[in-house]
């Protein structure tokens, strides 16, 4: 959402298939889709029975990066006790 302002307050769902009749899933979304029974690992087409306006956006894998490494920054501050866990499939991109 931080890159589509625009998107405000509309149910919002991440997921690889952004078009319409596909078999993907949700990998993540946000709390308004959440009120209509929207869940993590739902297909989509399950999502858009359930939420008609849900909006799917396709992974944005360069941004969630920036961001997890601002986020780390931060608690590094305040604790050197951090535990990570490494994301194999991120590795191979």
């Amino acid at each position: 959402m931080l890159s589509k302002p625009q998107l405000a307050g509309r149910p919002i769902a991440v997921s690889h298939a952004s078009a319409k009749g596909t078999s993907a899933d949700i990998a993540s979304c946000n709390y308004t889709a959440r009120k209509f029974g929207v869940k993590n690992g739902m297909w989509v087409a399950s999502a858009r029975e359930l939420c008609p306006d849900l909006v799917v956006v396709g992974y944005q894998f360069d941004q969630y990066e920036r961001i997890s490494t601002l986020m780390f920054r931060v608690l590094t501050k305040y604790t050197p006790r951090i535990q990570v866990r490494i994301c194999t499939q991120a590795l191979t991109r």
